[in-house]
């Protein structure tokens, strides 16, 4: 998660990176670091995990959220932002 400061406010961004090719899988943005954010982000990670892309964290995360470094989860994905 990244917290942009701009004008108007702080601007929260998580966006979903493969490190090798440096391909941007999907975003999302909000004004708040919340729960819907983080939502969004999980169907990012179910979105790339059907890809065959195991998302992998390093830089922590809330507590309770991050439970392993390494996870896949599998699930029907219904909706994600993805980047063109």
């Amino acid at each position: 998660m990244t917290e942009i400061v701009t004008e108007e406010g702080k601007l929260h961004l998580a966006m979903l990176i493969d490190l090798l090719s440096q391909r941007l899988f999907g975003y999302a943005m909000g004004a708040r670091h919340d729960t819907d954010l983080i939502v969004v982000v999980v169907v990012l990670n179910m979105a790339a995990a059907a890809r065959g892309v195991i998302f992998h964290s390093d830089r922590g995360s809330e507590p309770g959220l991050n439970r392993s470094s390494q996870h896949r989860l599998p699930g029907l994905i219904k909706a994600a932002r993805w980047a063109q």
